[in-house]
């Protein structure tokens, strides 16, 4: 009874002892600096991309050449020599396309293509051995991704593996709203 007794006090005493709060003390010195982390991977704050544009192409081109132009106040001199345009296309059927693109079908071939000028985008449709493209395969709307020059992404990738990555990969690289 007695061991009893001595556990039920022990137990009561300790839960006295270990449940009181004291007050808080100050806060003590600052302590040593410790040293500096590598140098992460330069971010994407530059990267500049346009909203989805609709297309200006007309709905049924009689002719074997069609082209519009979109006003980009954001591409300077400055990125043309030193950053990368990348330029989209989606189609109809929500499929996104990197342009330049052909498109071979069954009686025709249609080129799009993209030119490039400061405060100024230019997409066109080709047709290769035809006069009448009609209605072109991208024909919904279009999006340019500048990435402007001088800050590297990492020392492995280049403006060239940049044109060549899906458009997922880009968005996801630079955090782009699909």
């Amino acid at each position: 009874m007695t061991n009893l007794v001595r556990l039920i006090t022990v137990v009561i005493l300790s839960v006295f002892i270990f449940s009181c709060e004291g007050e808080d003390g100050a806060v003590g010195p600052q302590g040593e600096q410790g040293p500096q982390g590598e140098q992460g991977e330069p971010g994407t704050a530059n990267v500049m991309y346009s909203d989805w544009i609709d297309s200006g192409f007309e709905n049924d081109i009689t002719d074997g050449f069609d082209a519009f132009n979109i006003d980009a106040p954001e591409i300077t001199q400055e990125i043309l020599d030193t950053g990368t345009i990348l330029v989209y296309a989606r189609s109809t059927t929500n499929t996104i396309y990197q342009v330049p693109v052909t498109f071979y079908g069954f009686l025709n071939e249609n080129y799009f293509f993209r030119v490039i000028n400061a405060g100024t985008l230019n997409i066109g449709v080709e047709g290769v051995g035809i006069n009448d493209i009609g209605e072109p395969f991208l024909n919904d709307v279009f999006r340019y991704i500048i990435i402007p020059g001088g800050v590297a992404i990492n020392s492995s990738r280049s403006s060239e593996d940049l044109k060549h990555m899906s458009y997922k990969e880009i968005t996801t690289l630079f955090n782009i709203p699909k």
